[in-house]
């Protein structure tokens, strides 16, 4: 006899709601709404939603781990080109063993110094 319970009565051991849940006046419109969906539509009712916070947190998080990639991305690029070995053509003549800088540093002091009595 178990074997011959049809699937709408099985959907139907499942409805918590009292009978008259939806004549009470003190149950809200927004869960009479949800009883009747539940009671129509059972394939088609959650009770879960999608939780708004959780998904911003979550959001956030992988805005951030895609803005911290691109930015040591970026990081190691800049280190690289820095670190890169700059080929200097060797002279023939050896005449100065020392070597020369050729950025000029600006003359300190330009302005005359005077003394103070």
């Amino acid at each position: 006899m178990d074997e011959e319970i049809s699937k709408g009565d099985l959907q139907e051991i499942f409805d918590l709601a009292h009978s008259s849940s939806l004549q009470r006046a003190d149950v809200k419109d927004e869960d009479k709404e949800f009883l009747r969906s539940q009671r129509e539509d059972r394939g088609e009712s959650s009770m879960a939603g999608i939780d708004l916070v959780t998904a911003k947190k979550v959001e956030k998080q992988v805005e951030r781990g895609t803005r911290l990639k691109r930015l040591r991305e970026r990081e190691d690029s800049d280190i690289a080109r820095l670190t890169e070995r700059a080929e200097i053509p060797s002279q023939s003549s050896s005449s100065s063993s020392s070597p020369v800088s050729t950025t000029s540093s600006p003359a300190r002091g330009s302005r005359s110094q005077r003394k103070k009595l």
